[in-house]
This record gives structure tokens, sequence and C-alpha cells, in this order.
């Protein structure tokens, strides 16, 4: 052989490999080896390059392929940065880089051997079997939008952790909420979603309330339960965060006035419930209850709960009031509020007559509780022992003894003196001079005249609210004309003669 020849073919064997002289058909242009970039699209580049050194030594580097290295150690030698971010490693990679990759050449991109989803698919199960709502990533068969395929984030070789990663596609779902759904707090997203299919749109295992059950006890097996907790708890809760404690979209009644804008206008009554300005929740369970309305329990029973005196009062039917019995609570009140007082269901002037329509007929003069229609001055409306339920003892006699305690319900507004000193200038106007007319016909320690027997107790045709008929004896009634003067009056009782008296001239009998 020639000595240039020959030393120019010792250089090209001793320094060939390093300065990527051997070109790779020079490799196989001696037979052995066929050309592993034939026909395919996507080669390695030292390959593509001919460096076939670059990995290979051609003689007897010890290891399979006649590798310059071990497998892995070999990759990573220009790949390293794949390993790097993450925390955790594709379990694969410990079985070699070519477990999924081919070192020369291939069809598909990153020299994989099939498309990139099939590939996974040898491994991992397919994804769209989860379900009809399929994740777009996945649908377009794009695995790397959300995993690495060498190291990554968690088990499932994440591009970023948890919630962080959907962020990047969906951010705004908890933009400017004070209060987060435990799993989006804990960026936990696919404690909800499915990360690839689910039956249900959103990525959900189950639709509406039948979702939120999955974690929450079942708000539906009350008997009664608010509609949209049988339909969609989202109604009222967001199910990624709220402004508002429990994700809702509003604090106390607004949020129910979102439905029942009928109950908005409470927020403007003078009288409503107080209860209600507490919060509807006060009474009504959000969710569900045993009664209707969502209530812990049906009319007044659930009345008494807090208004445990009046329900002390009413337990004795004989002496409670029949609209109570009847109807409960609501016969007489709007357990919310109507802007009338005591949250009647028509003004006080209207209400106890609606009823008792007998009271304040065809009568000139009434008692003053009728006319500002505060019929409870007299009355007790739930209930009473003392008929019909009054307020404190009243004789139905016509004729009594006298005794204060007798007239201890006129009393709350009268003054017992004109009962008690028989002169007086200025204690009753119904005198006779200073001889107190009132002491005259009540003070008696028998047939004392009782104040009905000659006022009507609600309202009559004379005034001083003196009745033209009294009930006297048997199915006689009493007739009685009364005619005031400036300084007293006349009065004509059944039989007997006119009697007048006089406060500044008073009248002599004999």
């Amino acid at each position: 052989m020639k000595p240039l020849l020959f030393f120019n073919l010792l250089v090209f064997l001793l320094f060939g490999s390093a300065f990527g002289v051997l070109a790779g058909n020079d490799c196989l242009s001696a037979g052995c080896h066929s050309d592993p970039a034939e026909g395919r699209s996507v080669v390695h580049p030292p390959a593509a390059g001919g460096n076939c050194r670059f990995c290979h030594k051609p003689y007897g580097a010890g290891s399979h392929g006649e590798l310059t290295g071990e497998e892995n150690s070999l990759c990573l030698q220009c790949h390293r940065s794949r390993l790097q971010g993450g925390d955790t490693v594709h379990p694969v990679v410990a079985a070699g880089c070519t477990s999924c990759h081919d070192p020369h050449a291939s069809d598909y991109p990153d020299l994989l051997p099939t498309d990139a989803r099939s590939l996974c698919r040898l491994c991992h199960a397919d994804p769209l079997e989860a379900g009809e709502v399929v994740h777009p990533p996945v649908e377009s068969g794009n695995c790397a939008l959300c995993h690495r395929s060498h190291s990554g984030y968690g088990v499932a070789l994440l591009i970023a952790p948890g919630g962080e990663l959907c962020n990047r596609c969906h951010r705004g779902k908890t933009e400017g909420h004070a209060f987060l759904h435990t799993p989006v707090a804990d960026n936990d997203c696919t404690a909800c979603h499915a990360p690839h299919a689910a039956p249900q749109d959103n990525l959900l295992p189950e639709s509406g309330s039948r979702l939120c059950d999955l974690c929450h006890s079942s708000k539906q097996e009350a008997a009664h339960v608010h509609t949209p907790v049988a339909e969609d708890c989202g109604a009222c809760h967001d199910v990624h965060g709220g402004p508002a404690q429990y994700q809702l979209p509003a604090t106390g009644n607004q949020l129910c006035y979102y439905c029942h804008a009928d109950k908005q206008p409470l927020e403007e009554m003078k009288y409503v419930h107080p209860v209600v300005t507490q919060g509807c929740t006060e009474c009504h369970d959000p969710h569900g209850g045993p009664s209707v309305a969502m209530l812990p329990d049906e009319g007044s029973a659930l009345c008494v709960d807090c208004h445990t005196a009046v329900g002390a009062q009413v337990t004795d039917p004989s002496t409670t009031h029949a609209a109570i019995t009847d109807g409960g609570c609501a016969a007489c009140h709007d357990p919310h509020g109507t802007g009338n007082y005591k949250m009647l269901h028509l003004s006080e002037k209207r209400f106890c007559v609606s009823c008792h329509d007998q009271i304040g007929r065809n009568v000139a003069y009434g008692h003053g509780p009728v006319e500002a229609g505060e019929c409870w001055v007299c009355h007790d409306p739930h209930a009473s022992p003392y008929r019909p339920l009054l307020n404190s003892y009243y004789p139905e006699e016509f004729y009594t003894g006298f005794e204060l305690g007798n007239y201890d319900l006129c009393f709350a507004c009268h003054t017992t003196e004109a009962f008690i000193y028989d002169r007086t200038a200025e204690l009753t106007g119904f005198r006779n001079g200073d001889a107190n007319l009132h002491y005259l016909h009540v003070n008696r320690p028998d047939k004392s005249r009782v104040c009905k027997s000659c006022h009507g107790v609600h309202g009559a045709d004379q005034p001083k609210l003196i009745q033209s008929r009294i009930p006297g004896f048997g199915a006689w009634k009493i007739p009685i004309r009364f005619t005031q003067h400036d300084t007293g009056a006349t009065c004509v009782v059944g039989c007997h003669k006119p009697k007048t008296y006089d406060r500044l001239k008073p009248v002599r009998y004999e």
C-alpha cells in the first residue's frame, strides 16, 4: 500500500468518529448493515448526517448495538433536558429510551414507532372509553398538551401541578371569589371533572345534584325538597367559587330574592315578621324539610317554637280564639308580612270586623279602641279564660255587687276615682252639681249597674256610648232616651220618669 494512502486510512480509523469524518454510507458500504433511514420521513440527526460513530463504535464496544455507552446514559448526553422539570419520571424511561423511540428513523415525529395517541394506548387504557364527552386535547390526540412523556408533576406526568394546569385554559373560574369550593381551593379539579372523557357535559361523572351527592350527604331525602336541590345545586351554589359562604352568589335574603322576587318588598315594609330580617333560613331549610315550604314543622306548631307564651295560651280549645283552632296562626297573620300591624291580613280598622261584622254596624258613636281598630285593648286575640276573650274579668250580669275587681277591664283605661267618691267637681262629667252620678249608679253593695247596663262596649247610637236599648228582663229590651245639653243631659229609662242632671245648676229632686 502506498505510504500516503496508509497514513490517511490510519488517521481515518483513529480520529474519524470524533470529527464526524466517517459517513453513514461508508458503514453501510461494507454490506453488513442495511440503511435504517431508508424510506423514513423522520431521521435521527446523527443518522441523517451519516455519523454512526456518534453513538456506535465500529470495533466491539462490548454493549448491545456496539453503543458508546449504556442506552439511557448515551441518550441523555444530548437529551438530558427531557428529564428536567417535574417531580416524577415516566416509568418506561427506566426500561430504556428505545421502548418508545426508534434510535435511527421513523415515519412519526420524535422517532416514535406510531402516532403518539396509539403509542400511549399500548400501555394505557383508551381514555375515550370513559364516556361520550371528550376533552378536546384528547379528541385531537394531543396528549402532550397536558402530559410530558418523560417527566412531569404527579403520577400523570402533568406539565404543571393540578389546578394550575387546568387554569392555563380555563382561567377565570374563581377570579374575584372569596369563597372557593374545597376541591378548587386544593387545586384538585379532577375531584369533579374527568381529565379525558366522561358520560356528562363538562367531563362530569354525573349531572346536576347527583354529582354533588357523591361527596355531600344527599339533600333530597326530605319529604319536601327545594326545587333547585331536586334539579341542580348550581342554581344557588357556584361549583367553583362565589362571593359569599358556600359559594353562594349573594348573602342572606338577597339570594332568596333571586327567585322569590315577590318577597323583596318585605325589605321596605313597616310591619314585617322580625324573623324575616334575621334571614329566611330562620324558618326555611334551604335544601328541604319535613313540611311544605321546607319548614321544620307544620302550621302553628312552627310558630309556637318561638312564640312560646302564645303556644301555652292556646292549649285549651274552649278558651282559644276560634280563628286559631280552625285555621291556625295564618288565619290572621301573614308569616312574612303585609305592611299591616302584627302582619295582619287587613288593616287594624278592617281586620276584626271582617269576621265580626256586627260590631260597629249602624252606630253613630264608636268606642275608642274600636274606632282605632285596636280590639286587643279589651280582647286577647289568642286565648282568654274570660269570655269573650277579654283581657280581664268583666261581669256578665246586669246587676252585681260593687267591687273594683269587677271592673278591672274598664279600669285599664278609665280612672277608678270616678266610682269611689260620691262627690267630685272634675272626675266625671256625669254629675248633678258635684253629686257623682257614676258613684250613684255603680257603687252599691247590691244592684250595682255594670257598665254595659247603659253603655255599648263597642259603640252606640247616642252620645257617651249610651245605648237606645239594653238587655233587660227576659225578651224585653229596656229603652233609653238620652238627650244631651250644654252642661248636662236628660235620661229616660224604660218606665221611669225623665231624670235630668246639670253640672252647673244641679236639679233638685224630692
